[in-house]
């Protein structure tokens, strides 16, 4: 016992003023895969985010994409909705705020439609939600799903 606990007081003592990189969060080209990849298909570039994934999934993401990702949507069944029913998901938690740049904030933007869709299946779920805002003047797409 006591020499676990000297071990763990060392690698805490070796590891202060160091930058930890969380291996735990799975890379977002692998959330985009198993979540909006299997709704929008086509090209999409520069895809940032995060997510906690086991047993379900809870993820963010950004992404930019010339797509009609509005009719796409649309043709999948999601309803617009006004940003103050999405707006609570888009609360990014603090261990994601490194992951995007230039920082994530939804909120700010001016032109965004919102589209929201319940009871959402996927290779990862079996009944989740998903919102998506798009910015109508950039083509920027932000993500948030949750999945069981």
């Amino acid at each position: 016992m006591r020499i676990v606990l000297i071990t763990i007081v060392a690698v805490l003592i070796a590891s202060c003023g160091k930058t930890v990189i969380d291996t735990s969060v799975t890379p977002p080209d692998t959330i985009f895969a198993h979540t909006v990849g299997e709704e929008l298909v086509g090209d999409v570039e520069n895809i940032e985010g995060g997510g906690n994934c086991w047993q379900g999934y809870v993820a963010y993401l950004r992404f930019k994409t010339d797509l009609p990702v509005e009719k796409l949507l649309q043709d999948a069944g999601y309803a617009e909705v006004e940003w103050s029913v999405a707006e609570s998901s888009f609360q990014l938690p603090k261990e994601f705020l490194t992951r995007f740049s230039p920082p994530w904030d939804p909120s700010s933007l001016t032109q965004k439609r919102c589209f929201s869709k319940s009871n959402v299946t996927n290779s990862w779920t079996h009944g989740g939600t998903h919102y998506y805002i798009i910015d109508k003047d950039s083509g920027i797409v932000h993500f948030y799903g949750i999945g069981a």
